[in-house]
């Protein structure tokens, strides 16, 4: 067998090798970059708590002493994607159960409001229910009597 030999010093340096000049991490974003993260996060926390854009420019004035326009902030806002808060998904399951239950047994907008009413003691208008209705992937069959839409089989 052959003997696999090494040496311990090399006067050629590898990809692999590491100096200290390397070893150093590298920011890759700028201070004003920094400062917009930070202003960020100071701005988020309040969206999520219900505050609107007067209320944010007041607490990033008294607790950060942070001075901004609400023009500015909502520019910022719309670049961050931060929102007031969270759009809500859709009707409540009671409101999801009451409205395919009524769906399912061919009631008609008015009949299904009552319902919905006396049911989950959701008070909703009539739009607001074909709004549901939209939402749910449910659609009404047109009444073609009260339509004037008749057509006769031969």
């Amino acid at each position: 067998m052959s003997e696999i030999s090494t040496s311990d010093y090399s006067t050629l340096s590898g990809e692999d090798d590491t100096s200290d000049s390397q070893s150093e991490e590298v920011s890759l974003s700028t201070p004003k970059e920094q400062e917009s993260n930070r202003l960020k996060e100071k701005v988020k926390y309040p969206l999520l708590n219900g505050y609107h854009g007067p209320q944010i420019i007041n607490i990033l004035k008294e607790r950060h002493g942070i001075s901004i326009s609400i023009g500015t902030l909502n520019r910022r806002r719309k670049l961050w994607g931060l929102q007031q808060h969270q759009l809500p998904q859709g009707p409540s399951p009671g409101v999801q159960a009451s409205i395919r239950s009524s769906h399912s047994k061919g009631l008609n907008l008015e009949e299904m409001q009552a319902r919905l009413l006396k049911e989950t003691q959701v008070d909703a208008s009539i739009r607001t229910i074909q709004r549901y209705l939209k939402q749910l992937n449910l659609k009404q069959i047109v009444n073609d009597i009260h339509s004037g839409k008749v057509t006769k089989e031969k």
